[in-house]
């Protein structure tokens, strides 16, 4: 065998310029390295091969380039011998002010014009470069696309980027490197990286791949012990030395390189061999479904969603974009269709009747002598958009496609990134006429698709001869270069005529994405026949989540609906981009200018908002998702354990959010708990693991709780309410993921593991019960501050910690009372602060405005504290958007006294799911034990409904359906059991154990419980004004009903304001605060406008009432009754208060 390859030598070299930075370098390498040698200039090899050389410099701005002598590099270089070690086949490092030997080195003739060196002043900092959410600026590079799996770059084992630094005003400082219009011959790989940006402008790492030379100009400042990102330094310093130690190829790739931009569209005809397109392959529309009328004169945002694809537009007018992440693919599709006359017969559905449906959007019009049908849908797993339109009638039809191709990255890449677009096109005329334009970035990198077509019958010219294909009408495509500067753009515009006679039908697909993914590959190839597969794929996902996954069904048909839509519109945030995974997206919106350029709402992966989305969906079934959620998050964990905030679809990270790491932890933990998924909880584990090593690192003060200071935001990410040491809301999330892990490592058998966590998980308990609680003033402080005093705001966000039970049960009830009142509620939602809090702003998002995440929150957290009639009021309210918004969606955020839009994404992930957790896991009462084969199922049971139907509810490999009906005084719950679809049926299945304990008010007295109709003795548990009798039950496949007959039973109904859009709400609504039972009174206080009336409704049995007091009973039927009362005016007071007390016999 021929002899291996002796592993290259580190030398590091020392000019002779004593300087604190290149001591502090050279003690890291030693330890990292220890087989590393220091050198002088006079010791470098000759014979470069097997040697790594590193050259750290710290010398002045602008010096050194051309010194032939000590001055900027110390000791004299002798330039001869080090190109003769890299000529021999040496491989050099060049970082800090070291890069600016490109020069003497003879691989530049200019050197870099960046140089700057000093101590960091901030007052520099250019106004666009944010600052984080800490307070601190944070520096690194970033690469161009380096994640995608081509790519080389010295970026690509870090995701494509990396944060390396935390500026401090004063510290040590280097900068050096290419800026403006300036390019070093040597590939660029990273350029300045910011808080949530970058800057393409300043060229800071680049190499030469002959000889082999990295050069790294800033941010690697060893000498800094307080900073930050000093894991993240040190791991990229090491990836770079060992680079240069392998025995690499060099590759003529584009990926992770960036290249000066060029605004220009130019035809090439090679870029692809079009499709065959001969046969129409007709797709056949489902019609049987839910759906949604659009109103006429409406003309809202709607938005389709495949794991590849995003279709956006307007009711009534055009698409306004469609992306392929992390690329959008046109924008401002607009079709006009004239009869011969010239008249408009169509322009984008303008008058047209529109329907939403969950697969599609469906758009008529009827004229008089044609009827247009237009059906809009996108592919579930491809990347591919379709428009299908339907002619019935007689006329000569002239159309008029257009759009324009930007081929616009998603942020933080600037417009233009991909430079030059190249296009080629296609026409072609027989039995399927079509026309094809294909675009390309001119790396190859990115691909886009555009392809319209529509079926003739030949014309017969005689017995024996059919018209040919010449003619045929052709389907014309013109592409103008409508590029600006340093942003290539082109509009596309098809033009074609069309006959009809009778039915006839046309189409436009779009496709595209990552040129590398073989799914695109072959869908360039394949669409033409594959299109009304794709559109069966989309449709056969829509009916699984209706059919597989839980449902509710209860009187109220909008609650029904707000449930039904919530779920699909959940499911329609699932994301896959081939180079990164698959997860959830957040939020979708139209892009538009400035901070938004570049952000289609908030299409990109979030590490909280999957996580808080996750929870719910594990709720309603979807186990395999949620999987792929923990999946990408692992994958994507920073070196230090921490979870990401936010990774774009173009491929840049970021970790700067304190909570989505104990969020990822108790999502772990919950999974587990649904699904029973041992297997993949133990693969998982040591991402799991090193994300708890992480978070115990963060309580840097040993006070029991994980901060906020130094690692990131929690909900509040900046504004007057920001700047907590350790808000309440994350002390909570640190103690559940606590709680999840010593459940986790239990089942594991890590059982020194669960024991190391079970004090700092009681120590975190008592610190939220103990420590934030105003004893005084009744409510939980907003959070800790450094000094160890508490901010004592008062936020919505109490309800967190309360929704995973960290709150005494009497303190829990007095902070929800307050979340109660109309100071916090508007008629659609929960406000963050009070409207009488000092910083009170109802448009403010953190300010004021309503948040149905809010919302949820509160009631899931009022649910699991016994206020459910609260818990009921809030979930009624939230549900109203998904009739009023864009149809079937909840917005991000909503005026605090307006009902109308105050956020970014009219459709949100965690507005819809915080909806649905609160439905299952709050009204519900759902606490899933999948390897214990248990469920606990506690619910508040509405007693002014006579039906309440779940399910199919997932746990493990099974699905447990519950129904409740109510005929009079007599309650029936029925339970069954059934194989979770798609799994292998065993021919025995151990039943489900089932804790069953219905929450009643304490008005009600059971005469008598049965099971199966024999005759059982149950317990009561009585708490404050609720009273529950527990039940367990063992349920398999045949049903087990169980049966209660209430001798009596009476509780007020949740108020519920009709509310318009753009109305404030303010003139019939009220809240009820409490509702207080002892013996045979029952207290009920309200709140109100001053001076307003308003009513109560009730539902009764086996009661009379025999007064009421501080109100008038108007209606009473025997079962149900209504009381009216009236606000009086207490000095200058907002809101007023009212007691009424209903004396039953």
């Amino acid at each position: 065998m021929p002899p291996s390859t002796p592993p290259s030598q580190i030398l590091f070299l020392d000019t002779g310029a004593s300087d604190p930075e290149v001591e502090a370098a050279w003690q890291w390498l030693r330890t990292r390295f220890p087989a590393a040698q220091r050198i002088f200039p006079e010791q470098v090899p000759s014979c470069g091969q097997h040697f790594v050389l590193w050259w750290h410099g710290a010398r002045g701005k602008g010096q050194g380039a051309k010194s032939k002598g000590h001055g900027a590099w110390g000791k004299e270089i002798n330039w001869k011998s080090l190109r003769r070690f890299l000529k021999s086949g040496g491989k050099l490092f060049l970082s800090l002010a070291a890069v600016q030997a490109v020069v003497p080195l003879g691989l530049e003739k200019v050197g870099p014009d960046l140089a700057e060196s000093g101590n960091y002043d901030p007052q520099n900092k250019p106004e666009n470069e944010g600052v984080a959410s800490q307070g601190f600026e944070i520096r690194g590079l970033m690469g161009f696309l380096a994640h995608l799996p081509a790519s080389d770059s010295p970026l690509s084992p870090f995701g494509g980027g990396i944060y390396l630094w935390n500026a401090k005003a004063g510290a040590p400082y280097w900068r050096f490197g290419y800026g403006a219009n300036k390019w070093p011959k040597g590939k660029v790989w990273g350029v300045h990286r910011y808080y949530i940006g970058f800057d393409p402008g300043q060229k800071l790492a680049w190499e030469y791949e002959s000889p082999n030379v990295l050069c790294v100009g800033a941010y690697l400042y060893f000498s800094d012990e307080q900073n930050l990102f000093r894991p993240q330094l040190e791991a990229f310093a090491e990836s770079c030395l060992r680079r240069l130690m392998e025995k690499r190829q060099a590759k003529k790739r584009w990926e992770g390189i960036w290249q000066p931009p060029l605004a220009e569209v130019k035809k090439n005809n090679r870029l692809i061999e079009f499709p065959r397109w001969e046969i129409w392959t007709p797709v056949k529309s489902l019609e049987v479904s839910p759906y949604l009328n659009v109103e006429a004169g409406r003309n809202h945002f709607f938005d389709l969603s495949g794991e590849r694809i995003l279709l956006m537009g307007n009711e009534r007018g055009p698409i306004t974009e469609i992306w392929s992440h992390p690329l959008r693919l046109s924008r401002e599709v607009s079709l006009r269709i004239q009869n011969a006359a010239g008249e408009t017969l169509w322009e984008n559905g303008a008058e047209a009747e529109v329907l939403i449906r969950p697969h599609q959007i469906e758009r008529r019009r009827q004229t008089e002598r044609l009827s247009i049908c237009e059906r809009i849908w996108v592919g579930h797993d491809a990347p591919l958009a379709c428009v299908e339109w339907e002619f019935e009638g007689k006329g000569e039809l002239f159309f008029e496609l257009s759009f324009e191709v930007d081929f616009r990255l998603m942020w933080p890449y600037p417009e233009g990134a991909l430079s030059k677009i190249e296009y080629q096109t296609q026409d072609r005329r027989g039995r399927v006429c079509h026309s094809q334009a294909h675009f390309s970035d001119f790396r190859r990198l990115f691909r886009a698709h555009f392809a319209v077509a529509f079926e003739r019958e030949p014309k017969a010219r005689s017995r024996w001869q059919t018209e040919t294909w010449f003619d045929a009408p052709a389907i014309a495509v013109d592409v103008e270069d409508i590029s600006v500067q340093n942003a290539s753009k082109a509009r596309v515009t098809f033009h074609w005529p069309l006959e009809v006679k009778g039915k006839q039908a046309a189409r436009f697909i779009a496709l595209g994405g990552e040129a590398n993914d073989s799914s695109l590959q072959e869908l360039l190839t394949t669409f033409p026949e594959q299109t009304p597969k794709l559109y069966a794929q989309q449709v056969g996902r829509h009916y699984h989540v209706l059919e597989k996954f839980a449902e509710i069904d209860t009187p109220d048909p909008r609650f029904n609906t707000a449930a039904r839509w919530a779920k699909l519109k959940t499911e329609a945030f699932v994301g896959h981009v081939p180079s990164l995974g698959r997860s959830l997206l957040a939020g979708f919106a139209n892009t538009g200018e400035g901070w938004n350029a570049g952000r289609p709402g908030y299409a990109w992966f979030f590490g909280r908002d999957a996580c808080w989305t996750a929870f719910a969906m594990l709720h309603y079934g979807d186990f395999e998702n949620v999987k792929e959620v923990l999946r990408f998050l692992g994958r994507h964990q920073d070196i230090t354990g921490k979870i990401l905030h936010e990774l774009t679809t173009s491929g840049a990270a970021h970790y700067d959010a304190a909570d989505a790491t104990p969020l990822y932890v108790i999502l772990m933990g919950r999974y587990l708990n649904h699904s029973g998924d041992l297997a993949f909880v133990k693969k998982e584990w040591p991402h799991v693991e090193k994300a708890m090593a992480f978070l115990e690192t963060t309580d840097r003060d040993g006070d029991g709780l994980i901060e906020n200071t130094g690692t990131g935001h929690g909900w509040i990410e900046g504004g007057k309410l920001f700047g907590a040491h350790v808000e309440h809301y994350l002390a909570g999330c640190w103690a559940e993921a606590l709680h999840a892990a010593i459940q986790l490592t239990s089942v594991l058998g890590k059982t020194d593991l669960a024991e190391r966590w079970i004090i700092p998980h009681q120590k975190a308990v008592n610190l939220l019960e103990q420590d934030f609680w105003n004893e005084k003033a009744g409510y939980f402080y907003h959070g800790k501050n450094a000094g160890g005093a508490f901010d004592a705001n008062v936020t919505a966000l109490a309800a967190v910690p309360l929704l995973f039970g960290y709150g005494r049960p009497e303190d829990g009830v007095q902070a929800l009372r307050r979340l109660a009142t109309k100071a916090f509620n508007a008629d659609w939602g929960v406000r963050l602060v009070a409207d009488d809090h000092p910083f009170y702003n109802p448009q403010g998002y953190h300010y004021g405005s309503v948040w149905p995440l809010f919302t949820g929150w509160t009631a899931l957290a009022e649910f699991r504290y016994g206020r459910w009639l609260q818990g009921l009021m809030h979930l009624q309210n939230a549900m109203r958007n998904f009739q009023h918004g864009a149809l079937g969606c909840l917005e991000e955020v909503l005026h605090g006294e307006i009902y109308q839009p105050a956020g970014v994404c009219a459709h949100q992930a965690w507005s819809q799911s915080a909806f649905l957790q609160a439905l299952y896991e709050g009204l519900l009462g759902l606490k899933p034990n999948a390897l214990a084969r248990r469920l606990d199922m506690a619910p508040s049971i509405p007693l002014h409904w006579p039906f309440f139907a779940a399910g199919p509810i997932s746990i493990d490999e099974q699905q447990l359906l519950f129904f409740f009906h109510r005929e009079a005084n007599v309650l029936t719950f029925q339970f069954k059991v059934r194989p979770f679809p798609g799994r292998a049926k065993r021919e025995t299945r151990p039943p489900l154990h089932v804790e069953f304990k219905p929450i009643f008010p304490s008005t009600a007295q059971l005469a008598e419980m049965r099971r199966d109709h024999h005759l059982i003795e149950v317990k009561p548990d009585e708490r404050a004004d609720l009273i529950r009798w527990p039940i367990s039950l063992e349920v398999g496949e045949t049903p087990v009903t169980l049966t209660l007959r209430l001798a009596k039973f009476f509780t007020v109904i949740p108020p519920f304001a009709e509310v318009q859009p753009g109305g404030s709400g303010s003139t019939g609504g009220c809240v009820i605060l409490d509702q207080h039972i002892k013996g045979k009174t029952v207290t009920v206080e309200v709140e109100g406008e001053p001076a307003n009336q308003a009513e109560l409704e009730f539902v009764v049995w086996g009661y009379q009432v025999k007064e009421v007091k501080g109100g008038q009973l108007v209606a009473s039927d025997g079962e149900r009754g209504r009381v009216a009362l009236a606000f009086s005016q207490h000095g200058s007071r907002r809101y007023a208060r009212h007691v009424i007390e209903i004396v039953l016999e």
